[in-house]
């Protein structure tokens, strides 16, 4: 069994016996307790003492059998905008992390969106930007041109696409950014497409 299934197994446990719960996105929604990524787990849990107890507990226990430590100082605690600052500085503690009003960046992007997404793809639309800029396109050929935007501009968009619905005019642009790259024009020379 590998490392993180012995503490998905912890933690499904702990929620079993009523030790600590998960975190419910709507009233009809199942508890979400845990989530892995390829580097980073999300743990939830309710704003109570006993939770934070319990998965300090359980981090210890993982950590005694796996061979691998949790390192706090990286690691941090955010709360809903309904628990008190008080409460939240005290589970803190608990636990041995800070606590943020909210993660700034999680895996390329914002912890929290909000209704204006125009800052997110922006970061996108820089990104793209910034490797075609980087090209040379007189020294690629055609297949090569074609291969770079399909394998490297495609995949940019890509993730986010997973998680939100792209506006028209943020592909038209990225479009058009492809286009230039595709068919040579620049700044100071405009090419027909």
């Amino acid at each position: 069994m590998s490392a993180m299934m012995w503490l998905s197994c912890l933690i499904d446990d702990a929620v079993s016996r009523g030790d600590t719960a998960g975190y419910r996105c709507c009233s009809t929604g199942p508890f979400i307790s845990h989530l892995f990524f390829a580097d980073d787990t999300l743990l939830f849990a309710c704003a109570y003492s006993k939770d934070c107890k319990s998965i300090k507990r359980i981090l210890g226990d993982y950590a005694l059998a796996s061979g691998q430590v949790v390192n706090f100082r990286k690691s941090a605690l955010c709360i809903n905008k309904s628990v008190p600052m008080r409460v939240g500085v005290r589970l803190a503690h608990i636990v041995g992390v800070n606590l943020v009003s909210c993660h700034d960046m999680y895996l390329g992007f914002p912890g929290f969106a909000g209704r204006n997404k125009r800052q997110l793809f922006d970061s996108l639309k820089d990104r793209v930007w910034c490797k075609i800029n980087g090209w040379r396109h007189k020294i690629f050929s055609a297949r090569g041109k074609e291969v770079l935007l399909k394998a490297v501009i495609q995949a940019i968009p890509s993730y986010a696409m997973n998680l939100f619905r792209l506006p028209k005019g943020f592909m038209s642009e990225i479009q058009l950014m492809c286009s230039c790259f595709w068919w040579g024009s620049t700044d100071s020379v405009r090419k027909m497409h």
